[in-house]
């Protein structure tokens, strides 16, 4: 079950950057695309969370799984904003938080391996 989640996160999240390149280059529909990606990637990263006694592991997860609500919330927002300019700064929100988050965990973990 697992690996079919990892597989769900990383083939949601290159149909969300493939659409953002789309997106880019003005082919339309291309939002429809991130939606769906979008989704696929916040199923994939919500059926692989696992509950840790770790309290700095735990926080670090939760963020993460803010940032996918917010990359959908992102997708939705390219469908329904009638200036088109709204959903860059909720993007830029759930990437800073899923950069943030992704480093810090692989730091916490090789603390954890090594101490």
């Amino acid at each position: 079950m697992r690996k079919i989640a990892s597989l769900a996160f990383f083939a949601g999240s290159l149909t969300m950057l493939t659409a953002l390149v789309l997106i880019a280059v003005r082919i339309d529909d291309a939002q429809f695309a991130f939606l769906v990606g979008s989704i696929v990637a916040a199923l994939g990263r919500f059926a692989s969370y696992q509950k840790t006694d770790d309290i700095v592991l735990r926080r670090l997860k939760v963020q993460q799984m803010l940032a996918s609500v917010l990359f959908v919330g992102t997708g939705a927002l390219m469908l329904t904003t009638l200036r088109g300019n709204e959903w860059i700064g909720c993007l830029c929100i759930a990437t800073v938080l899923e950069m943030y988050s992704a480093f810090r965990i692989s730091s916490v973990e090789k603390q954890k391996d090594n101490g």
